[in-house]
C-alpha cells in the first residue's frame, strides 16, 4: 500500500465506505462498480475512484470492486486491524445489552475485561468477558495498556470513576451514562461515528440540575463523524420509540453552557452533518433581534429537544468559549429560511474550513455578544 498525504476529507469518507460494504457483504454482493457504489452513498464515481487511489489500486477496469477485499483494506486503513483494548465499567442491564449485542470485534476493539461492585456478578463471566471488581480497575488499566472505557454506571457514580480512568490512562470513555462527564484537564476524544435515522447530531450541554454549584464541560474533541437527519419522526419505524415530538422546526446541533458558567474548549474535526431543511416560518419563527428569548432551560435535564425551537439550522452556541471547528461540513436535503450558525455569547470561535450549502435562503451565520478567531467559510 502506497504513503501519501491524504486529506482529511478523504479520511472522513472512509466510515462511511466501510459501513455500506459491511452492508453489501450482509446481502450478499461480492463485487460493485464506482458508479452503483457511488449511487448508493450519493457521491460521483470519479470522487470514489479518486478516494481509493490514495492507498493503493483496488479496483479492476471491467470488473469493479471485490468487496471482501475492499472492505479488509479500508478496514486496515482505520486501524481496526490494531487491537485496541478495552474494559466495560458497569456490568449491570446496559452492560450486558452491550456485551450480549454489540459487536466490539467488528470495530477492532478487544473487550477484555468487565468491573462491577455487585458481589454476585463480581467473578463471573458474560460472553467470555470475565467481570472483576471494581476496586481493582486502576491497577488493571495501567498493567494492561487499556485505552478505550466503555462507561454503564449510575449517575452518582459516573464521574469519580471517570477520574479514576482517566488518571490511570484511558484516552477514549463510550458514555451510556445519563450525565455530562467532567474529565478535568485531560479530555476526552469521541470519534468515528457514522449516525443516520437520529433526531440531533451533536448535543453538548452543561446545566445545573443539582447541587451548590454548576459542575464544568470542558476539553472535548469530536472528530471523523458522518450524521444524517431526518426531516420526520427519527424512529418511527422502531419497535421501540422514544417520547412523541412537538411540533417543530428541524433542530441544530447545539453546544451549550449556563449564564456565568460558559462550555469550555469543544473541538469539532472532520464533520459531515446532512440535515433536512424545510423549515417553515408557519411553524416557528425566531426573529433574530429576539434570540434572547431562548429558554436557557438551567434546572432541565440535558436532551436536545429542551430549549424547544431554535433559531439556526446547523449549530447553535451559547454560553461557550474556545470552540473549533475545523473540516466541518454541513449540507441541507431542501431550503431553510435560518442561518447556519447562530452564537449567542459565544468567545474565542474558530470556523477553519467550514463548508456551507448554497441551498440555503439565509445567512451564513449570526453573531451576539460574540468574538471570534481565525475564520474561513468555504461556499
Amino acid at each position: 500500500m502506497k504513503r501519501v498525504k491524504v486529506s482529511n476529507n478523504v479520511i472522513r469518507r472512509l466510515p462511511r465506505y466501510l459501513r455500506k460494504l459491511d452492508d453489501l457483504q450482509a446481502n450478499g454482493v461480492s463485487r460493485i462498480s464506482s458508479f452503483e457504489l457511488g449511487q448508493q452513498l450519493g457521491l460521483t464515481p470519479s470522487q470514489i475512484r479518486q478516494d481509493f487511489s490514495c492507498f493503493g489500486e483496488f479496483g479492476q477496469q471491467g470488473y469493479g470492486y471485490n468487496v471482501a477485499a475492499l472492505r479488509e483494506q479500508i478496514a486496515m486503513i482505520l486501524g481496526m486491524d490494531r487491537g485496541y483494548k478495552a474494559i466495560l465499567v458497569g456490568a449491570g442491564n446496559i452492560g450486558h445489552a452491550l456485551m450480549d449485542n454489540f459487536s466490539f470485534a467488528d470495530c477492532g476493539v478487544h473487550l477484555v475485561a468487565a468491573f462491577d461492585i455487585k458481589e454476585s456478578l463480581i467473578g463471573t463471566e458474560f460472553k467470555g468477558v470475565p467481570v472483576y471488581d471494581e476496586k481493582d480497575m486502576a491497577a488493571f488499566v495501567r498493567e494492561n495498556d487499556i485505552s478505550i472505557a466503555v462507561l454503564c454506571v449510575p449517575k452518582e457514580v459516573a464521574l469519580n470513576v471517570t477520574k479514576i480512568l482517566t488518571d490511570n490512562g484511558i484516552e477514549a470513555i463510550w458514555n451510556f451514562t445519563n450525565i455530562d462527564l467532567d474529565v478535568g484537564e485531560s479530555g476526552v476524544l469521541v470519534e468515528n461515528v457514522h449516525a443516520t435515522n437520529t433526531g440531533n447530531p451533536i448535543f453538548i450541554r452543561l446545566g445545573h440540575r443539582n447541587g451548590t454549584a454548576p459542575g464544568t464541560l470542558r476539553n472535548v474533541t469530536v472528530r471523523n463523524v458522518f450524521v444524517e437527519m431526518p426531516f420526520g419522526v427519527p424512529d418511527i419505524d422502531y419497535d421501540l420509540r422514544g417520547p412523541g415530538f412537538s411540533v417543530n422546526n428541524p433542530r441544530p446541533s447545539s453546544i451549550t453552557g449556563i449564564p456565568g458558567h460558559q462550555v469550555e474548549d469543544i473541538t469539532l474535526e472532520n464533520i459531515e452533518i446532512v440535515y433536512p431543511g424545510r423549515a417553515s416560518k408557519g411553524i416557528y419563527y425566531y426573529p433574530l433581534s429576539q434570540i434572547h428569548q431562548v429558554p436557557e432551560q438551567i434546572r432541565s435535564y440535558p436532551e436536545f429537544s429542551m430549549f424547544g425551537e431554535l433559531p439556526a439550522w446547523g449549530f447553535y452556541v451559547r454560553h461557550a468559549s474556545g470552540i473549533r471547528m475545523r473540516n466541518v461540513r454541513l449540507t441541507l436535503k431542501d431550503e431553510d429560511f435560518r442561518p447556519a450558525f447562530v452564537f449567542d455569547d459565544a468567545h474565542a470561535v474558530s470556523l477553519e474550513k467550514v463548508s456551507l450549502p448554497l441551498l440555503t435562503s439565509g445567512m451564513p451565520y449570526y453573531a451576539k455578544d460574540s468574538d471570534f478567531g481565525d475564520n474561513c467559510l468555504d461556499d
